[in-house]
Protein backbone atom coordinates (compact mmCIF):
# COMPACT_ATOMS: atom_id res chain seq x y z
CA UNK A 1 0.00 0.00 0.00
CA UNK A 2 1.23 3.24 -0.59
CA UNK A 3 2.30 5.98 1.60
CA UNK A 4 1.89 9.62 1.70
CA UNK A 5 4.26 12.01 3.45
CA UNK A 6 3.61 15.93 3.78
CA UNK A 7 5.05 18.33 5.72
CA UNK A 8 3.12 21.92 5.97
CA UNK A 9 3.21 24.82 8.59
CA UNK A 10 6.07 23.04 11.04
CA UNK A 11 3.95 19.76 11.06
CA UNK A 12 4.88 16.18 9.90
CA UNK A 13 3.50 12.85 8.91
CA UNK A 14 3.44 9.28 7.07
CA UNK A 15 0.63 7.82 6.53
CA UNK A 16 -0.74 4.99 4.31
CA UNK A 17 -4.49 4.23 3.00
CA UNK A 18 -5.89 7.01 0.95
CA UNK A 19 -4.73 10.00 0.14
CA UNK A 20 -6.95 12.12 2.34
CA UNK A 21 -5.30 14.43 4.82
CA UNK A 22 -7.60 13.23 7.97
CA UNK A 23 -4.17 10.75 9.09
CA UNK A 24 -2.46 14.53 9.13
CA UNK A 25 -5.19 16.60 10.58
CA UNK A 26 -6.39 14.27 13.08
CA UNK A 27 -3.63 11.66 13.67
CA UNK A 28 -5.60 10.63 17.41
CA UNK A 29 -8.82 9.03 14.99
CA UNK A 30 -6.63 7.68 12.18
CA UNK A 31 -3.81 5.77 14.25
CA UNK A 32 -4.46 2.65 12.06
CA UNK A 33 -2.74 4.94 9.16
CA UNK A 34 -0.25 6.48 10.75
CA UNK A 35 3.08 5.82 10.37
CA UNK A 36 4.64 8.40 12.24
CA UNK A 37 3.29 12.39 13.58
CA UNK A 38 5.23 14.93 14.77
CA UNK A 39 2.13 15.98 17.15
CA UNK A 40 2.05 12.27 18.85
CA UNK A 41 4.03 11.98 21.96
CA UNK A 42 7.07 9.69 21.32
CA UNK A 43 8.97 8.09 24.24
CA UNK A 44 12.23 9.94 24.14
CA UNK A 45 15.72 8.13 25.58
CA UNK A 46 17.28 10.52 27.79
CA UNK A 47 20.51 8.79 28.81
CA UNK A 48 22.74 5.81 27.17
CA UNK A 49 24.47 3.92 29.78
CA UNK A 50 27.10 1.18 28.47
CA UNK A 51 28.57 -0.92 31.03
CA UNK A 52 29.48 -4.23 32.22
CA UNK A 53 28.10 -5.76 35.42
CA UNK A 54 30.65 -7.98 37.24
CA UNK A 55 28.76 -10.95 38.95
CA UNK A 56 30.73 -13.43 41.43
CA UNK A 57 31.10 -16.95 41.01
CA UNK A 58 28.40 -19.16 42.85
CA UNK A 59 28.74 -22.33 44.75
CA UNK A 60 27.52 -23.79 47.86
CA UNK A 61 24.12 -22.89 47.63
CA UNK A 62 20.92 -23.90 46.32
CA UNK A 63 20.12 -19.99 45.29
CA UNK A 64 21.47 -17.25 44.97
CA UNK A 65 19.90 -13.42 44.46
CA UNK A 66 20.91 -10.19 44.78
CA UNK A 67 20.35 -6.97 43.61
CA UNK A 68 23.08 -3.94 42.35
CA UNK A 69 22.31 -0.46 42.27
CA UNK A 70 23.55 0.25 38.79
CA UNK A 71 23.44 4.23 38.88
CA UNK A 72 21.13 7.38 39.95
CA UNK A 73 18.55 8.20 36.86
CA UNK A 74 18.22 11.65 38.22
CA UNK A 75 14.62 11.66 37.73
CA UNK A 76 11.72 13.07 39.81
CA UNK A 77 10.27 9.97 39.64
CA UNK A 78 10.26 5.73 38.73
CA UNK A 79 11.54 6.13 34.74
CA UNK A 80 10.60 3.58 32.54
CA UNK A 81 14.20 2.00 31.37
CA UNK A 82 15.02 -0.32 28.92
CA UNK A 83 17.83 -2.25 27.90
CA UNK A 84 20.19 -4.85 25.69
CA UNK A 85 22.93 -7.67 27.41
CA UNK A 86 25.21 -9.40 25.92
CA UNK A 87 24.82 -13.03 26.05
CA UNK A 88 27.65 -15.30 24.75
CA UNK A 89 28.23 -12.42 22.19
CA UNK A 90 24.69 -11.49 20.94
CA UNK A 91 22.75 -9.14 21.54
CA UNK A 92 19.32 -9.59 23.77
CA UNK A 93 16.89 -7.29 24.85
CA UNK A 94 16.50 -6.75 28.56
CA UNK A 95 13.27 -7.91 28.84
CA UNK A 96 11.54 -10.09 31.81
CA UNK A 97 14.33 -12.07 33.15
CA UNK A 98 16.83 -12.75 31.12
CA UNK A 99 19.03 -16.21 31.18
CA UNK A 100 22.98 -15.04 31.20
CA UNK A 101 24.84 -18.19 32.49
CA UNK A 102 23.88 -21.67 32.13
CA UNK A 103 24.63 -24.59 34.34
CA UNK A 104 26.29 -27.20 31.67
CA UNK A 105 23.75 -29.71 30.67
CA UNK A 106 21.04 -28.33 32.58
CA UNK A 107 17.76 -25.98 32.66
CA UNK A 108 19.38 -23.99 36.11
CA UNK A 109 20.61 -20.67 34.78
CA UNK A 110 21.65 -17.56 36.39
CA UNK A 111 18.71 -14.85 35.43
CA UNK A 112 18.99 -10.79 35.31
CA UNK A 113 15.98 -8.49 35.59
CA UNK A 114 16.07 -4.84 34.65
CA UNK A 115 14.19 -2.03 36.46
CA UNK A 116 14.50 1.29 38.56
CA UNK A 117 12.83 2.83 41.46
CA UNK A 118 12.43 6.64 42.25
CA UNK A 119 16.35 6.81 42.86
CA UNK A 120 18.52 4.12 41.29
CA UNK A 121 18.62 1.79 37.74
CA UNK A 122 18.96 -1.86 39.28
CA UNK A 123 19.74 -5.29 38.11
CA UNK A 124 17.92 -8.52 40.25
CA UNK A 125 19.97 -11.57 39.81
CA UNK A 126 18.23 -14.66 40.16
CA UNK A 127 19.81 -18.10 39.98
CA UNK A 128 18.49 -21.63 41.59
CA UNK A 129 21.34 -24.04 41.42
CA UNK A 130 20.81 -27.91 41.06
CA UNK A 131 21.71 -29.84 43.83
CA UNK A 132 21.18 -31.88 47.39
CA UNK A 133 20.08 -30.09 50.59
CA UNK A 134 20.35 -33.60 52.08
CA UNK A 135 24.01 -33.52 51.27
CA UNK A 136 24.64 -29.92 50.78
CA UNK A 137 26.00 -30.11 47.52
CA UNK A 138 25.19 -27.64 44.60
CA UNK A 139 26.66 -27.18 40.93
CA UNK A 140 28.21 -24.44 40.57
CA UNK A 141 28.81 -21.39 38.34
CA UNK A 142 32.05 -19.28 37.86
CA UNK A 143 32.43 -15.51 37.92
CA UNK A 144 31.60 -13.65 35.28
CA UNK A 145 31.13 -10.27 33.53
CA UNK A 146 27.93 -9.04 31.75
CA UNK A 147 28.47 -6.17 29.03
CA UNK A 148 24.89 -4.33 28.84
CA UNK A 149 23.50 -1.30 27.87
CA UNK A 150 20.64 0.73 29.82
CA UNK A 151 18.42 3.48 28.36
CA UNK A 152 16.77 5.99 30.79
CA UNK A 153 13.16 7.15 29.05
CA UNK A 154 11.63 10.71 29.38
CA UNK A 155 8.47 8.42 31.00
CA UNK A 156 7.63 8.00 34.34
CA UNK A 157 5.90 5.76 35.89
Amino acid sequence: MAGVLQVKDGVCAIWTGATDELPFTQPLNHLGRVKFHSSLPYTKIIDVRPMTLSLPGVSGTALRTASYALFAHGRPGQPWVLGKVTVKGYEVAFTGSVPVQQVSGTPYARFLALGADATYVYIHEYCPMQGSAQANNWTSLPAINVPMTVYVTDELL
